[in-house]
């Protein structure tokens, strides 16, 4: 049940919906104690069982107590009519994937912007925790461009099984608690494995891969496709347009091996600000996938263009005809215009001459 505005959760009072998900919604408050905007999240009541709760209670004391710039700030926790929530500091901008379809984004700035969000990993990793959720909706881009990472913890609660149930539970718990977070899975997640930092690493990967290609690196029809080709198939090749060592430092990051990967996101993220040193701010624009409104202009176009080439095969002999026609009449009409001042000027010589000789004749009389 949504939150109304007004509604007092502690010192924070709720002014508005800012969004809502499989996982619960997020508010924009009013902290009336320091006098600022936060934002609070509700935790789906459909999760709310006294696992999930403790789970949930135990990764928001873990969240908090990291402190890096490019990890939001967790300010407070609590339950609400037995929801829990969080409150984060409020960023005024948008996700990863809302700033990557606001205009083509080169390598460089792709580059410098993952570049924090991977140092703010490797805190993570270092403090012992695993997000398991990495993909773009969980980093926000604030209108300043400076990236945070979201949603600590809350990856672990859409894996309510022990991790060692078989794959197919787990992704049957997995499909009817998140949508869409399949797609930036490791193969050990997909497989159901136990997990360490270098699942993060993947699926960062994934998300680098997508930023730069338009497009994610597996796909298909069901969720159990696309999990398949995790498990089974290698992406395809990235466009040459894509810097080498972006391209090489992908590759590495989505090994389908965890041994052959960056083992720390330390590793990568320093390999990242190479690729960013040595790309050109305004480099090769990557492609970007098409947006269906896009598609249909581009459609309509392409029709426009075909009307014009057939109006053009078959009516261009009569659209020559004409012209040839038009320029013979004004090329008439200009002959005709100088034969007329010809005879005007000679006539005008003429009464001029007869003119000086009738004075001439009037002086000899």
């Amino acid at each position: 049940m949504p939150v109304l505005p007004g509604t007092r959760v502690g010192h924070y009072e709720i002014v508005a919906l800012i969004g809502s998900g499989g996982m619960g919604e997020v508010y924009r408050a009013n902290d009336t104690r320091l006098k600022r905007q936060v934002a609070i999240k509700f935790l789906s009541a459909t999760l709310a069982n006294a696992e999930a709760r403790r789970r949930f209670q135990r990764e928001a004391q873990l969240a908090s107590s990291l402190n890096h710039p490019h990890i939001l700030t967790v300010y407070d926790a609590g339950e609400l009519e037995d929801r829990q929530y969080l409150v984060t500091e409020l960023i005024d901008g948008g996700t990863l994937s809302e700033w990557a379809s606001e205009k083509p984004r080169s390598s460089h700035e792709i580059a410098d912007l993952l570049s924090g969000v991977a140092d703010g990993l490797a805190a993570a990793h270092e403090a012992g925790i695993v997000h398991r959720d990495i993909k773009p909706a969980n980093v926000l881009v604030g209108r300043n461009g400076y990236a945070r990472l979201v949603d600590f913890g809350l990856a672990k609660l859409q894996e309510q099984p022990d991790e060692d149930t078989p794959t197919v539970t787990a992704v049957n718990t997995r499909l009817g608690l998140v949508v869409g977070t399949v797609r930036y899975m490791s193969p050990e997640q997909a497989a159901g494995k136990r997990l360490d930092r270098r699942s993060d690493v993947f699926s960062f990967g994934v998300m680098l891969y997508e930023l730069v290609a338009g497009r994610r690196p597996f796909e298909g029809p069901t969720d159990l496709h696309v999990l398949e080709q995790i498990q089974q198939r290698e992406p395809a090749a990235l466009d040459d347009s894509v810097p080498a060592s972006l391209r090489s430092l992908i590759a590495k990051a989505i090994t389908k091996d965890p041994a052959r990967r960056y083992q720390s996101m330390n590793d990568l993220a320093a390999d990242l600000k190479r690729v960013r040193q040595e790309t050109p701010r305004e480099g090769v624009v990557p492609v970007k996938a098409t947006s269906p409104r896009r598609r249909r202009m581009l459609l309509a176009g392409i029709a426009a263009v075909i009307i014009v080439f057939f109006f053009l095969t078959f009516f261009g002999d009569l659209i020559f005809i004409a012209a040839r026609a038009i320029e013979q009449s004004l090329k008439w009409i200009g002959d005709e215009g100088h034969d007329w001042k010809e005879r005007t000027n000679q006539r005008d010589q003429e009464q001029q001459s007869a003119f000086r000789i009738s004075c001439r004749d009037k002086e000899w009389n």
